[in-house]
């Protein structure tokens, strides 16, 4: 059996970083990935070195991949050449798409089983295209509870909930204790995007200015310049930081007091799940699959609004109660397990063994 996933570009993304675990878990099992990348980095303005560290990791794995011809995205006819050229080459059983581009390029293909992803709470094209996918795709894939009802909304084929994961050996976790260092440490993973409303955590820490806490945001994306302006016309230039893409994810996570997410709409943040998997208490919005984490793993709290004195209020009680905090961390090392990408893998495999009775 042999899988090819389509997905955006070798980048710092949810979707990228899972498909990335699942593909080298799948090698590792004997079973053949490919992945099919629409843009290279630079082509949609993303962390050129991220990519070589990317693909050096596929590389090392054994796993292959190909990128569409430059300009796919806007040149449909162009990209359904070059994606029947990569399909050819490859012959895949089963080609699993992570990207609208790749479902709407894989409607047109025959002889592979297509099975489709939806990594957010968040449709950006009419659902009546749905009816259209719905021609060639017999299986979708919702990567939380809310995700999944939200499929079931606009498909009639089968949808198959199967949580985000991450690779546990990526991650170090352990009773750290508190750190020794007494200013608060916060840290985000999240791209700069209008999703992730980073606005919203500003404006929080901006309330309490009086606290001795930093904020440490990793990450790329459009709105930098705008945040940048944001943090200096609030006046919290000393406390918030915006140190782009972290090579060692585990280390800059372990650094921290507390994970946030102050997002608009979401799926299930990978990120998220590896704040989890390091041990980290966390703070998210109650949006797409965020909530969901929080219930399972019982490692942190959930603001219900987008509202920022009900967002502060909650940073507020993270910061003063370290025994909730302590709390919120042995939960979350002993029950992380859950979101390893073992699992994930699993219910992939028996996704795609489906096809064959």
């Amino acid at each position: 059996m042999k899988i090819m996933h389509f997905i955006s570009s070798p980048a710092a993304g949810g979707a990228e970083m899972f498909v990335l675990d699942l593909a080298i878990d799948f090698s590792d099992q004997g079973i053949q990935s490919v992945i099919v990348f629409l843009n290279r980095a630079e082509e949609v303005g993303r962390d050129i070195s991220f990519e070589k560290k990317y693909l050096a990791k596929l590389d090392c794995h054994g796993v292959d991949y190909e990128f569409m011809a430059k300009g796919s995205r806007k040149n449909f006819f162009g990209g359904l050449i070059s994606i029947k050229r990569i399909v050819k080459r490859h012959s895949p059983d089963i080609l699993h798409s992570h990207l609208f581009y790749g479902a709407f390029f894989s409607i047109f293909l025959s002889g592979v089983h297509l099975v489709y992803t939806h990594h957010n709470i968040k449709i950006k094209i009419p659902k009546f295209v749905f009816k259209v996918l719905d021609m060639r795709f017999s299986r979708y894939v919702g990567i939380c509870r809310a995700c999944s009802e939200m499929l079931k909304g606009v498909t009639s084929r089968p949808v198959v909930n199967i949580n985000n994961g991450v690779s546990a050996g990526r991650f170090k976790s352990g009773d750290r204790g508190a750190r020794q260092e007494p200013t608060f440490r916060i840290v985000m993973l999240a791209s700069l995007t209008e999703q992730k409303n980073i606005v919203l955590i500003l404006e929080a820490v901006e309330r309490l200015k009086e606290l001795d806490i930093e904020l440490l945001i990793a990450g790329e994306g459009p709105l930098k310049t705008v945040l940048e302006q944001k943090i200096k016309s609030l006046g919290i230039d000393d406390k918030v930081f915006l140190v782009g893409n972290v090579d060692d994810v585990s280390k800059f996570l372990s650094s921290a007091d507390l994970f946030a997410l102050s997002s608009a709409w979401e799926g299930l943040p990978i990120s998220l799940i590896e704040a989890t998997m390091v041990g980290l208490p966390v703070l998210v919005t109650n949006v797409g699959g965020c909530q969901e984490v929080v219930h399972r793993v019982m490692n942190g709290l959930v603001v219900d609004s987008l509202e920022v004195d009900d967002y502060a209020e909650a940073l507020k009680t993270l910061y003063y109660d370290s025994d909730l905090r302590v709390f919120f961390r042995r939960n979350a090392i002993k029950y992380s397990e859950i979101y390893d990408v073992k699992h994930a893998s699993h219910l992939h495999r028996r996704l795609y063994e489906s096809f064959y009775g």
